[in-house]
C-alpha cells in the first residue's frame, strides 16, 4: 500500500517537475568579500554651528530681496536692501557740509597765519569741521545700513517679509 502510494505521488510529482524546465534559472557568482556596505537611518536633528536671525537696524520699506528660503549665502553678501532715496540724500547733504567746512577751516589758517582772525574764529572753524565730518560719517554708516548683509557663509533657513513691507528697526 505505501508502495502505491508513493507511486502515485511519483505520478504527481512528475508534472511539477517537468513544468520547471520552462522557467528561466539565474545564476549567481558568490565572492568573499574583505567588506560590505550596510545604510542605515537614525533618527535625529541636525542644529547648525552657527545661527542667526537677521534683521535691519534702521526702519524703511524693503526695496529687494535676494534671496529666499534654502539658497546657500556667502559671507558679505547683500540679502535685501532697503529704499536708500532718503540714506542717499542725507549723505549728499551731509558731504556738501562738510566739504564746506573744510575749505572754511583751511581759509580759516590762512587767514590766521596773516594774523586777520582771531584763534577763537579759527577753533569754531575746527570745530564746525569736525561736527560736518562725524555727520557725514555717520549718515555713510545710515546708508550702509539699508543693506542686509550675511555675517558668515551659510543657508537661508525662514523668510518671513517680502518686498514692498515696511519694517521698524
Amino acid at each position: 500500500m505505501i508502495k502505491y502510494i508513493f507511486n502515485k505521488l511519483n505520478f504527481f510529482l512528475m508534472p511539477l517537475i517537468l513544468s520547471l524546465d520552462l522557467v528561466s534559472l539565474e545564476i549567481l557568482e558568490v565572492k568573499l568579500m574583505d567588506s560590505y556596505k550596510i545604510t542605515r537611518e537614525f533618527p535625529g536633528k541636525l542644529l547648525p554651528a552657527q545661527q542667526s536671525n537677521l534683521a535691519f537696524e534702521i526702519p524703511g520699506k524693503i526695496n529687494v530681496i535676494n534671496v529666499d528660503i534654502g539658497d546657500t549665502v556667502r559671507k558679505g553678501q547683500i540679502l535685501a536692501e532697503l529704499d536708500d532715496r532718503e540714506a542717499s540724500a542725507q549723505l549728499k547733504q551731509a558731504k556738501a557740509r562738510y566739504d564746506l567746512a573744510l575749505q572754511i577751516l583751511n581759509r580759516y589758517k590762512d587767514l590766521r597765519s596773516e594774523g586777520h582772525i582771531s584763534i577763537q574764529d579759527l577753533d569754531n572753524a575746527n570745530s564746525e569741521e569736525l561736527i560736518a565730518k562725524s555727520q557725514y560719517e555717520f549718515f555713510k554708516v545710515k546708508l550702509e545700513q539699508t543693506k542686509l548683509i550675511a555675517p558668515f557663509d551659510g543657508v537661508i533657513q525662514n523668510r518671513y517679509l517680502d518686498r514692498g513691507s515696511v519694517i521698524n528697526g
